[in-house]
């Protein structure tokens, strides 16, 4: 070996063993390293799945709340627009059921209060094809309410119709401060009906004894519905004769309403198919986890080849 060579690989020597005791220390590492990894990415799985299931659970309490916010709209409706539960037994008995059911007092008592409400409206979307939606709010600040709507409708408003064979946007967005807008009162029937208890142990036996007992009290059609697997009957009038219905019941015949509602029935519906339908469901959906004070969505919709509706 040559006096030069000997040198260099002097000189590099100290640096292969500094190379390989480093390399050694560190080949060390990654055991610890892909395990705290995995601890950490576990930890965070584990935040998500907490996180997800509580989101999920907030998201269905907020939806409960919603439900008896509407059943106090319509309990306040059946009452004469009393909202003294004291003075307004339908309304008493929907605050008992909500605080038997643990929704929050605070939120529906603030409804009743109307500190942030006000008489509901509508909002009203219209799309090429003939398509009609009605929102129904009662959200006191009218304007950030259609426009936070109109926001969100946009973002989903591609919808097909048979009528339409291309996808048009929702395009129109009408804010009637009354109820009834232009929408719902050229394309809708308004109705309102009042559902009591029938069956066995009742004078409302059957759909024939309703019917008889329903031109009596000068009920416009009647229908035999299920309720908590007891035979019913809904009494259809016309909205401004609801009330002097409902106290004609409860007063002469000593019957006590279930419930009582107004409903909108389109006059004619557009055919859409069910991509377009779950397309709109889930802007519904969007909508009323979003906006509180929304009692209702009404469509003029009908799915090709499915009867189901939202």
């Amino acid at each position: 070996m040559s006096f030069k060579l000997a040198q260099s690989l002097g000189r590099i020597a100290p640096a292969l063993e500094l190379h390989a005791a480093s390399s050694k220390r560190w080949n060390q590492l990654p055991s610890v390293a892909i395990f705290t990894e995995a601890r950490r990415f576990a930890g965070h799985s584990h935040w998500q799945n907490v996180r997800h299931t509580k989101e999920a659970r907030d998201k269905q309490k907020a939806k409960t709340a919603q439900l008896y916010i509407r059943a106090v709209n319509n309990a306040i409706k059946a009452g004469g627009g009393i909202r003294d539960p004291k003075l307004n037994s339908h309304l008493a008995s929907v605050l008992a059921e909500a605080k038997a059911n643990s929704v929050p007092l605070s939120t529906l008592e603030r409804f009743i209060k109307a500190e942030f409400t006000t008489d509901p409206y509508f909002i009203e979307v219209q799309a090429p094809g003939g398509l009609f939606i009605l929102i129904e709010s009662c959200a006191k600040s009218v304007n950030a309410e259609r426009h936070q709507i109109a926001g969100l409708v946009k973002r989903y408003g591609w919808v097909q119709t048979v009528l339409v064979s291309t996808f048009h946007p929702l395009v129109s967005y009408r804010c009637s401060l009354s109820t009834a807008g232009k929408i719902a009162s050229e394309f809708f029937d308004r109705l309102a009906w009042i559902c009591v208890p029938g069956g066995p142990g009742s004078n409302l036996t059957d759909l024939d004894a309703a019917t008889n007992f329903g031109i009596d009290i000068g009920a416009n059609d009647v229908e035999e519905v299920t309720v908590d697997g007891q035979i019913a009957f809904k009494f259809y009038c016309d909205p401004s004769n609801v009330e002097q219905m409902r106290l004609l019941l409860e007063r002469d015949h000593s019957i006590q309403p279930m419930s009582v509602e107004d409903v909108l029935v389109p006059k004619c519906k557009v055919q859409v198919d069910s991509k377009a339908y779950a397309n709109l469901l889930e802007m519904y959906e969007r909508i009323r986890d979003q906006h509180e004070y929304v009692d209702r969505i009404v469509d003029n919709v009908t799915v090709v080849g499915d009867s189901q509706q939202d």
